[in-house]
């Protein structure tokens, strides 16, 4: 699975990659209007990318990093959990009364 980059990140927040760095690195603050969107992207909280040091930003998004990387899980034949979600949600959707 492919690595999830602050540029990826920044373009999804609608911010240039540069300004996120910033942010990452504590060089600018992170405005509470974006704080929301970060957070529902990354799944930091808004608190921590408006208020937290960059040692504890840093953190957390090497958390965030690591964790979007590894590889979905899977049910045993290959299926991924997600995908076999959505197919179930689909079937039950589908049916008609």
């Amino acid at each position: 699975m492919k690595k999830i980059t602050q540029r990826k990140i920044a373009e999804m927040a609608g911010i240039k990659a540069y300004f996120l760095n910033h942010i990452l690195h504590a060089r600018k603050g992170c405005p509470p209007s974006l704080a929301p969107r970060l957070e529902e992207l990354t799944g930091i909280d808004r608190k921590v990318w408006v208020w937290g040091s960059r040692e504890k930003k840093q953190a957390e998004w090497d958390k965030f990093v690591n964790s979007a990387s590894k590889p979905p899980a899977t049910d045993g034949n290959g299926t991924d959990q997600a995908e076999e979600d959505r197919n179930t949600e689909q079937r039950a959707g589908s049916s008609d009364p």
